[in-house]
């Protein structure tokens, strides 16, 4: 669900992604703009999609964080971008305006369809394919590295690694891009990062209801609270 959020908020708040500056998705969940000579951008904002249980079936809340005013902060791993880059006319309550319908457009659609209309646009402006990444996994757990190829039609990222194609699910890992020289140790996959390989029945995930938000979603019923855009 989160990537089809994102989908929809990049499409309204950034309509004409093949200028100088466009708005982009890093799976799972966040916005990021990049700019020409950029090798992965700057972050925009993020989504959070949460879920309780209520009387008959469960109640998602969907959050946006996204900056729309210039934000200056120096120490910010990811860097930061905010929205007004590329919209100079943007204010808080214009981004509201243009961000709630696409998501409730989105969540109506989601609900009926799944990810699956929503898999080209988030390959459109998928920042991490081809690229060499690494999982931080779980306490325990060795982290993995490999070229991401795209992302399932359940909107699980495929990581090639030397063991294969792995598929990810965004509660198990967060996914950070290696720098250039970690690419050059990073062993050859076998199959071209440029296609995007096929889930098999060996390594589809187990719970074919589970999101890519890391939900699992029975039985689907939306709030339509007003997104709370800071700044």
């Amino acid at each position: 669900l989160s990537l089809a959020i994102g989908v929809a908020l990049a499409e309204a708040l950034d309509p004409r992604p093949a200028r100088r500056l466009r708005g982009g998705l890093k799976w799972p969940n966040d916005l990021w703009l990049v700019g020409e000579g950029e090798a992965a951008g700057r972050k925009l904002g993020g989504i959070l999609v949460e879920t309780t249980p209520v009387e008959g079936g469960r109640v998602i809340v969907v959050g946006v964080g996204l900056n729309v005013l210039a934000q200056r902060v120096p120490d910010a791993a990811s860097g930061v971008a905010w929205l007004r880059e590329i919209d100079a006319d943007a204010t808080p309550a214009s981004a509201l305006a243009q961000a709630a319908p696409a998501l409730f457009d989105a969540l109506a659609r989601f609900d009926g369809e799944g990810f699956a209309p929503f898999a080209r646009g988030f390959a459109a402006r998928d920042l991490l394919r081809g690229r060499v990444v690494r999982s931080q996994a779980s306490p325990g757990r060795p982290p993995l590295q490999g070229i991401a190829c795209g992302v399932s039609a359940a909107g699980l990222l495929a990581l090639e690694t030397a063991q294969g194609v792995l598929p990810i699910s965004s509660g198990e890992i967060s996914v950070r891009p290696v720098d250039a020289g970690a690419r050059k140790r990073s062993s050859s996959p076998r199959r071209s990062p440029g296609r995007s390989p096929p889930f098999s029945k060996s390594n589809k995930p187990a719970a074919a209801s589970r999101t890519a938000g890391g939900q699992s979603v029975p039985a689907r019923k939306y709030t339509r609270r007003r997104p709370s855009l800071r700044r």
